[in-house]
């Protein structure tokens, strides 16, 4: 974390050579560069390990899917940098084990899916109490988070291969777990902070 520390702050130094920011904005930019710089890592960190067990590209499948979700859907996130390192270990490579032990038909992904269509409908998007979301941006988030479980739903389906069926339905059903509000009890997290939010 330290090397992060330095390496954004130089880059940041080297940036406002250029953008010649004040000391407020400096601060932003070089906050923003150590957030991608850290979620670079964990990233890396994330397919690194996967290669090494040999489940690279399930793996990846399995990230890209949670990820078309979670960008509509939103939902809890471990604040402190190992529990969100550990929770990706278990989300992403403990989610590509069990999709490759537990191979679905076409039935149980179907099952699956209106599962994860109740939560979704019922809790998308859910916010966080840095990023509270207004009722207008709400509407439309629900909206394509809808669509986009829809087309995945529609890709598993007519997908032959069984594992990749169940790394499909299991990674937006992880992404389902992560908007519930009992996720937020447990994480200790404030939930329905777009009730709190002025924008309509």
């Amino acid at each position: 974390m330290n090397l992060i520390l330095v390496l954004s702050n130089k880059l940041a130094l080297n940036i406002n050579e250029y953008m010649k920011k004040d000391r407020e904005e400096f601060e932003k930019l070089k906050y923003g560069i150590c957030v991608l710089l850290v979620n670079i890592s964990k990233i890396t960190s994330l397919f690194v390990l996967s290669y090494v067990l040999g489940v690279f590209k399930l793996t990846l499948l399995y990230f890209l899917c949670f990820c078309f979700i979670r960008s509509f859907a939103f939902g809890a996130h471990a604040e402190k940098s190992l529990n969100c390192t550990l929770s990706n270990y278990i989300i992403f490579i403990g989610g590509t084990y069990l999709s490759n032990y537990l191979r679905l038909n076409n039935y149980y992904v179907i099952l699956v899916f209106v599962l994860n269509l109740i939560i979704l409908v019922l809790y998308a998007p859910a916010d966080t109490k840095a990023r509270p979301i207004g009722k207008r941006l709400r509407k439309k988030l629900k909206t394509k988070t809808l669509v986009a479980t829809l087309i995945l739903m529609t890709v598993a389906l007519i997908n032959p291969n069984s594992v990749h069926k169940s790394i499909i339905a299991f990674s937006v059903f992880s992404e389902a777990l992560c908007i519930m509000p009992l996720t937020y009890k447990i994480l200790k997290k404030e939930y329905g902070n777009y009730e709190k939010c002025i924008n309509k």
